[in-house]
């Protein structure tokens, strides 16, 4: 998963900034005072991005490493914007190199399945805030015919059956791309205002932008 993401970073930031993960140290900290180690997936994350705004707050925010606690059972590791929903991993599954996500609200002490696969998830939420963070960027509804379309210009990230996102990364051009399957909604980003006009252009998108 670390080369997904540093490849997402670079199309979106230009470059790979030189901090952008956490250290090894902060990482066996968090480890220690948790009495559990983490899974593969999520110290990948957090080693490779744990450190760079635009992943860790540009849109939902992502808990800083050293505020990871385990509560209720599950690790939570992702709030959205408002506030109102979680994301975790449960505390039984952190043995596991690739557990399972599942979503929580505050006040309620339950959790739902969400995502079969942690490196699905953080996959398409790493280039979700990606997205967001960009110089530009614009959104319309998703087409006939628009994955197959961009599937053949771009490279599919963090696909999985019955998860619904799909992240496209175009790094020849300097976009990204999200895709919110449940809304039928796609969104793109690009370092420049340019990039995204070449983007509808050459995929004959008119978004809206935002």
């Amino acid at each position: 998963m670390r080369a997904t993401l540093l490849e997402m970073i670079a199309t979106g930031l230009e470059r790979v900034p030189s901090r952008a993960g956490v250290d090894e140290s902060s990482m066996l900290a968090t480890e220690h005072r948790l009495g559990r180690s983490l899974p593969q997936m999520l110290r990948d994350f957090y080693r490779t991005v744990g450190q760079l705004p635009e992943v860790m707050g540009s849109h939902h925010k992502f808990v800083p490493v050293e505020s990871l606690e385990i509560s209720n059972g599950g690790l939570v590791f992702c709030r959205d914007r408002q506030d109102e929903m979680f994301w975790a991993l449960l505390e039984a599954d952190l043995g596991e190199a690739d557990p399972p996500i599942v979503q929580g609200q505050p006040e309620l002490a339950e959790w739902h399945a969400h995502c079969k696969s942690s490196s699905v998830f953080l996959a398409n939420f790493c280039c979700w805030q990606l997205v967001n963070a960009m110089p530009s960027m614009g959104s319309s509804p998703l087409g006939d015919g628009t994955i197959r379309a961009l599937r053949k210009h771009m490279r599919v990230v963090g696909a999985s059956f019955g998860f619904d996102m799909l992240s496209l990364v175009g790094a020849d051009a300097g976009v990204l791309a999200s895709i919110l399957l449940s809304i039928d909604r796609l969104y793109v980003g690009a370092r420049s205002d340019a990039g995204l006009e070449h983007f509808q252009e050459r995929f004959g998108i008119d978004l809206d932008w935002l």
